[in-house]
């Protein structure tokens, strides 16, 4: 009671026409487009069944429709492993030249057999990439033609610099009943995911797992709506926080409050266990939190 519910749509486009987004205008939801900045990254991978490139219809009929809306919108921009030295282009290319305002970029999820997934081999390129790309970003910022709080993932790490500390008892290891530190941008929280405490998947046939990504993996079942959330499942999920977990390397990371333990899903990917760390997925996020860093002090 009292509570207001907002919903994010995540989505390549496929059935945004006008009769649509009139429907969900003023009902509290947000879409985020699915775009990979320069034509030809999004074409190698977005592919329709005939194989011929998605670009052109995504961003001329879908995002010129958003765009005309009244609907909050973003554009999610997936970078990819071998085209990772080429950040600037994607975002500059959905920015710059097609007028997106709101931009989420964010690196492949999955294991290393995942098509276009950062790996040792092409990590120094995304860490070169990533400095590029944040030299472009602070110009635009700085100039004024970007708000800082229009560009995840630096807006995340700098609402969390800006932001002050706050005790998150919500996250409260049971086994110790102590206060954590900590601050989001998100939620305040101390934590960066609420994985199987105040977030839940349910699919289709009404499990219930611990996240999104870990749906399907009977490892991370967590309940269904008939019998609701098992206790144990819950108590490990509430009892577990990767920056204090003896198994994670978190706890001397120098960006470890900034980065709030990251998703526990690197550690499912990996290694099977979400208290361990994932360390390209870790190189990256390192490497975007330092640019903000500099930011936030210019």
């Amino acid at each position: 009671e009292g509570a207001v519910a907002e919903f994010l749509i995540t989505t390549n486009g496929i059935g945004l026409d006008e009769r649509l987004l009139a429907e969900l205008e003023g009902k509290n939801v947000a879409i985020r487009l699915s775009l990979d900045g320069t034509r030809d990254i999004n074409d190698h991978y977005r592919l329709t069944k005939k194989k011929t490139g998605t670009f052109d219809l995504v961003n001329g009929r879908y995002g010129r429709a958003l765009k005309k809306s009244g609907i909050p919108h973003q554009v999610r921009s997936s970078f990819f492993g071998e085209y990772s030295d080429r950040l600037q282009d994607q975002a500059q290319t959905l920015n710059e030249d097609h007028g997106y305002d709101s931009i989420k970029l964010d690196f492949i999820w999955g294991d290393d057999t995942t098509p276009g997934i950062v790996t040792a081999e092409t990590l120094p390129n995304a860490l070169n990439g990533i400095d590029h790309l944040s030299q472009w970003y602070f110009r635009r910022v700085l100039s004024g033609e970007m708000r800082w709080q229009n560009f995840n993932p630096y807006s995340k790490y700098m609402g969390r610099l800006v932001q002050p500390l706050a005790a998150a008892n919500v996250y409260t290891p049971a086994h110790t009943g102590e206060l954590i530190a900590g601050g989001s941008i998100l939620e305040n929280s101390g934590v960066e995911c609420g994985a199987g405490i105040n977030v839940v998947s349910i699919s289709a046939e009404g499990k219930i797992y611990s996240c999104h990504r870990t749906e399907g993996n009977e490892d991370y079942l967590m309940g269904d709506i008939d019998t609701g959330i098992d206790p144990e499942s819950f108590a490990y999920w509430s009892s577990n926080w990767r920056l204090t977990n003896p198994q994670s390397d978190c706890s001397r990371c120098w960006a470890r409050f900034t980065c709030m333990g990251g998703c526990p899903a690197f550690g499912v990917y990996t290694h099977k266990n979400p208290m361990l760390n994932d360390r390209v997925r870790c190189s990256l996020r390192r490497q975007f939190i330092a640019n903000t860093v500099v930011l936030h002090h210019v």
